[in-house]
């Protein structure tokens, strides 16, 4: 009886041991699996074009220049 026993968690603990091996490795291949097609989807995407930012400058008079004792502010 302790052989059949033994016998059997031997078993069943090899059925677990193999079970978490090819769970690891299934999350594995999946995780591998994302990452190939987010980097061949990113490969094959166009740039997107940049847009130019306009900026209107503001009139010398709006221009502020102050000493605040820690160095020189500009104010545009």
């Amino acid at each position: 009886m302790n052989n059949i026993r033994s016998l059997f968690l031997g078993l069943l603990s090899v059925a677990v041991i193999a079970g978490t091996v090819l769970l690891t490795a299934s999350f594995l291949a999946l995780v591998a699996g994302l990452a190939a097609v987010t980097l061949i989807a990113r490969m094959l995407m166009p740039a997107p074009k940049r847009a130019p930012v306009y900026a209107k400058a503001r009139k010398a008079e709006e221009m502020r220049i102050w000493n605040d004792g820690r160095g020189t502010i500009i104010d545009q």
